[in-house]
């Protein structure tokens, strides 16, 4: 199961992690974020949490993380390496464009 985010854990799961972490930024009412959901489990399924981590964050519930990195479109997808920013996509995409963010720094 994709790890649920929320502005009281994203600190400790996302900035805190020692590796790759990819957080899907979306919106209940986001059809283009409904769309992606299977495509973000699917990618979790498919690596290990050595690999890479995952997570959801809805924006409408954690509104302080949603402004800290700006979101003003859904989905965003932002990849962390040891807490800092390295990658970031807004909108909905194929699962291989998605797993081709990390897959540039995990060398594959």
């Amino acid at each position: 199961m994709v790890l649920e985010l929320t502005d009281e854990n994203f600190e400790k799961k996302v900035l805190e992690h020692d590796g790759l972490v990819l957080v899907d930024f979306w919106g209940s009412w986001c059809t283009a974020c409904q769309q992606m959901k299977p495509i973000v489990e699917k990618l979790e399924k498919k690596y290990d949490d050595d690999e890479i981590r995952i997570g959801h964050l809805n924006i409408d519930k954690n509104p302080q993380i949603s402004a800290r990195y700006e979101i003003e479109e859904t989905p965003t997808h932002i990849l962390f390496e040891d807490g800092e920013v390295v990658e970031r996509k807004m909108g909905a995409m194929a699962d291989k464009q998605l797993e081709r963010m990390f897959n540039n720094v995990l060398g594959k």
